[in-house]
């Protein structure tokens, strides 16, 4: 995969996606975005342990869930 490639090169890459798997496996950090606003920046690795959930699409399902109720 190029990403992981160049970013083992030591470049800085900044990718935005809508797929939480795909920022699971390549981000050393990411930033959850929900309705425009910023919700948290992290590591996937402590956003998984802080909601204890085992994929980075589940942290995200549950913070926008919490935040409807």
């Amino acid at each position: 995969h190029y990403i992981k490639q160049i970013k083992n090169e030591g470049a800085c890459v900044l990718l935005t996606t809508h797929y939480l798997d795909e920022a699971e496996q390549l981000s050393d950090l990411v930033c959850l975005l929900h309705a425009g606003e910023i919700k948290l920046i992290d590591t996937p690795h402590n956003l998984m342990t802080s909601f204890k959930k085992e994929r980075l699409e589940e942290v995200f399902l549950q913070l926008t869930q919490e935040q409807k109720g």
